[in-house]
């Protein structure tokens, strides 16, 4: 595959978790080689980090890129701003489209407030550039539902020029970031996450 900005997209309908595309599921088959899909961030070909890990139940971070749904969240009582980190490592992403699966058995605690963020480094205290914020999104309302959502229209914050330049160039990213801003659908503040994924261009990290 060409790196300069290979196209890892799904095509005549939208994209979801676990539908057998998407960046995150082409590192599972490493790059199209593997017959066999494997979680990518168990195999080192990306990494998966959270804000905190539950006491009970809650799965290991990797579970975020797995290709089924399972009990994967934070602690609770931690405070708002929970989060989920997905390093790309080697590679890095123009995303058109993204989406999440629900981490539980049941509808409860969805994700109703959060935002997507993008970052080139990754730091906590670094610029991280909000993709797109969700504000009493119910989109995430069943046992492991999943949805997913357009990210090429122009950013809320962007001038008119640097929409112009987004559009002929798109930016590329090598970590993104899913974090809470609210009460989940339960009314607390546990992050519940077992799919994520991401459909746009993909070439090697510059870095």
């Amino acid at each position: 595959i060409p790196f300069a900005g290979a196209e890892i997209n799904a095509t005549n309908r939208p994209p979801k978790p676990g539908d057998g595309t998407g960046v995150v599921h082409w590192l599972g088959t490493d790059g199209g080689a593997a017959a066999a899909w494997t979680n990518p961030a168990e195999a080192g070909r990306m990494a998966v980090t959270r804000s905190s890990d539950a006491y009970y139940g809650g799965g290991k971070a990797s579970d975020a890129v797995g290709d089924r749904g399972t009990g994967c969240f934070t602690s609770g009582n931690k405070g708002p701003g929970q989060w989920y980190l997905f390093d790309f490592m080697g590679y890095e992403v123009a995303a058109a489209w993204y989406g999440l699966r629900h981490g539980y058995p049941h509808s409860s605690r969805s994700l109703r407030h959060w935002r997507l963020e993008a970052s080139h480094t990754g730091r906590s205290d670094g610029e991280w550039v909000v993709l797109r914020v969700h504000d009493g999104d119910e989109s995430l309302n069943g046992a492991y539902a999943s949805a997913s959502w357009a990210l090429d229209a122009p950013r809320p914050q962007q001038s008119q020029q640097q929409q112009q330049q987004q559009q002929q160039q798109p930016e590329f990213f090598r970590f993104f970031r899913v974090i809470m801003t609210g009460e989940n659908s339960y009314g607390d503040d546990r992050l519940f996450l077992s799919g994520f994924e991401v459909w746009g261009l993909v070439r090697r990290s510059e870095a």
